[in-house]
């Protein structure tokens, strides 16, 4: 019997990592949102009872009231965005809309971001890929790996080299 050296991976295998991580997603997502919501409750009705002192206009007062509750929650709101995001994506997982394609890596580049350096690989036909400094450093052009992505975007969700990772495609009866 031949000794195992690589990883498996399987289809079944990816989709428990892909909704492991989508759920994570939107759990932290609504936590988030409800941190926030919480939190600038005390803003917002401070925020609308200077509004309403100033005004003497009744229409005027709920206008301005609404506005300034809105701008208050605009972390909430930039939240819900990015909640429907891993909505869709969950949407997406459970129809199984997601491809597990090889690529081989173009070039390697190194971004500066705020105070750190991201390391990131390029496969072509998709968008760049930042990677851990480890990853990065055992990836070089050329070398082959397993890119899983949903159907119709070219946004990599999950990356797995050829190297340590062996995909082998399950029948299904």
């Amino acid at each position: 019997m031949e000794k195992q050296t690589k990883n498996i991976i399987t289809r079944e295998w990816v989709e428990k990592e892909l909704r492991f991580y989508n759920k994570a997603d939107i759990r932290s997502t609504l936590f988030l949102m409800g941190v926030f919501f919480v939190l600038f409750i005390p803003l917002a009705a401070v925020a609308v009872s200077g509004v309403v002192q100033l005004v003497e206009k009744v229409w005027l007062e709920i206008v301005l009231s609404v506005l300034f509750a809105g701008f208050m929650y605009i972390p909430v709101w930039a939240h819900l965005f990015v909640l429907t995001k891993f909505l869709r994506e969950r949407k997406l997982l459970l129809c199984g809309d997601f491809d597990i394609v090889t690529r081989a890596v173009s070039y390697k580049s190194e971004k500066l971001t705020r105070r750190n350096t991201e390391e990131l690989l390029h496969f072509s036909g998709f968008k760049e890929i930042s990677v851990g400094h480890t990853e990065y450093q055992l990836a070089s052009q050329g070398d082959e790996f397993y890119i899983v992505h949903y159907k119709g975007s070219d946004a990599v969700k999950l990356l797995y080299s050829s190297k340590m990772y062996e995909y082998i495609e399950t029948q299904s009866c």
